[in-house]
């Protein structure tokens, strides 16, 4: 893929990019979450714990939940929340919009492709 040009690609690739392991946690996270549907806004929200435990896994999407708990574990217990979009501040853990931005483009060299969040957003839209 081409640096930086928007496309959908990445749907297809999702199995790779979740398996991934040098892609930040947060990134395979909110690639996941992208292609079931839900918006950024969605699933940085409070309380989208609730929404989140409600979510048919795929095998492989089930595999890397499970890793994503145990690495968000130490987090959760810190601030007192179990939404999976966290930092460590106790008194406004939830990351927001501009935050995970920041977190996707430091992984935007490795993968190869803009992970704007419009972008991916977009990229969805059009392949549903």
């Amino acid at each position: 893929m081409t640096t930086n040009q928007p496309n959908d690609a990445w749907l297809d690739e999702l199995g790779e990019l979740v398996e991934d392991g040098q892609l930040h946690f947060y990134t395979r996270l909110t690639l996941l979450l992208i292609s079931k549907g839900y918006t950024p806004a969605e699933f940085l929200a409070p309380g989208f714990k609730t929404t989140f435990a409600t979510i048919h896994w795929l095998p492989f999407e089930r595999q890397f939940i499970q890793a994503f708990r145990r690495h968000q574990a130490a987090l959760d217990q810190q601030v007192d929340c179990q939404d999976p979009f966290l930092k460590p501040v106790i008194a406004s853990p939830h990351l927001s919009i501009a935050e995970l931005q920041d977190v996707l483009d430091s992984d935007t060299q490795r993968i190869g492709f803009s992970l704007q969040l419009n972008e991916l957003q977009e990229a969805y839209e059009k392949k549903v």
